[in-house]
């Protein structure tokens, strides 16, 4: 494919993705301090999102407008199962600690 030709269908994939937003989303303008800025671009490379995903979600936190409870809870979801092939926490400690106190107090006696 050409350069012309990919141009056009990354052209046409943004027309699509600002279609979507215009029609579901208000365009706005902020200012904000340079404080507010840089904790907003800390939080959005926390969540690994734009500037703008996390401030909407910023403003879903404080106005009490979005799901926030479901946000979380997917992303709990899509944790779920990760370290599926690691020990659960008591059986970890075992192996960290070895002995429970009252098993060498046993012994001891």
């Amino acid at each position: 494919m050409t350069s012309q030709g990919n141009l056009a269908i990354i052209q046409d994939r943004d027309r699509d993705v600002h279609d979507v937003y215009s029609r579901h989303m208000k365009r706005t303008q902020v200012y904000l301090t340079e404080a507010q800025d840089r904790r907003l671009a800390e939080l959005a490379a926390e969540r690994g999102v734009s500037k703008a995903s996390a401030l909407r979600w910023a403003l879903d936190a404080s106005l009490e407008t979005g799901d926030i409870e479901g946000q979380d809870r997917a992303v709990i979801l899509s944790t779920a199962g990760l370290l599926a092939d690691y020990p659960d926490w008591p059986e970890w400690q075992r192996r960290v600690r070895g002995r429970t106190a009252a098993e060498r107090l046993d012994e001891a006696m």
